[in-house]
């Protein structure tokens, strides 16, 4: 059999699968834990979350680390609506966007939030001119992924930014198809000053699953979690010591 679904994921690279292996079979503590093991495998995902903020060339802003690109994306959604100034209620999205942001913009459309998905051209990108018709003083985010994960086409991003910023709109953008394949993926991450990016264990090599979120400017969205030492002190659920080493 031969495997070509690389653009999904990838086999371990060796010394991915190096980087991991002492938290795996030595250093398991729980980086919750107050003991000496449970602080050191704590200091080992920042080391990751500062190895990805290099990574990303980040300059201000925080990364999260959360357990799938589908929470990553239902986190800056909504957390991001439940922290709406008031009269900014609308969001712009693409209609080749992944299910996990056109499904979560639905059901937030269900709530009350006004939601436009554009079209796409024959080549799949956004058609500048009907965006800028769509662009007012309402709208709170504008979602356009980096790379396709399908048919791999870029979005003109350091545009669609600008546009975005110009009525004050957030712009959260998919970037995992892009990390670890481009230096492109650091330099429009800059560029565009994406308020919320996400960038996932999807680049050849690395295991799948864990995703790092990023937050840049001002705004940090309103967190899931109620349990204050729990990660990040925003999302219900413990810190995932294993994949967050391999992310970084």
């Amino acid at each position: 059999m031969i495997y070509l679904d690389y653009q999904a994921t990838t086999p371990v690279a060796p010394e991915v699968a190096q980087a991991m292996e002492p938290w795996i079979e030595e250093k398991f503590a729980n980086p919750h834990s107050p003991s000496r093991w449970g602080h050191e495998a704590a200091a080992a995902i920042e080391v990751a979350r500062k190895q990805v903020e290099k990574a990303i060339d980040l300059r201000g802003g925080s990364v999260a680390f959360t357990g799938s690109a589908t929470e990553a994306l239902n986190w800056a959604l909504k957390g991001t609506v439940e922290k709406a100034p008031k009269g900014r209620n609308r969001i712009i999205t693409v209609a080749t966007e992944h299910a996990a942001v056109l499904d979560t913009c639905e059901w937030l459309a269900g709530q009350g939030v006004d939601l436009a998905i554009l079209p796409v051209d024959r080549e799949g990108r956004v058609d500048l001119d009907l965006l800028e018709r769509e662009l007012d003083e309402r709208v709170l985010i504008v979602s356009v992924m980096m790379v396709n994960n399908e048919i791999g086409v870029r979005q003109p991003l350091t545009a669609i930014s600008e546009m975005a910023h110009k009525v004050g709109a957030f712009v959260l953008s998919d970037a995992v198809q892009a990390l670890g394949r481009r230096v492109f993926a650091r330099v429009v991450l800059r560029q565009i000053e994406a308020r919320h990016a996400r960038v996932r264990n999807a680049e050849p090599g690395v295991p799948a699953g864990e995703v790092a979120t990023v937050e840049q400017g001002n705004s940090q969205n309103r967190g899931l979690d109620h349990q204050n030492e729990r990660r990040e002190h925003r999302r219900p659920s413990a810190h995932r010591l294993i994949p967050s080493r391999a992310a970084g």
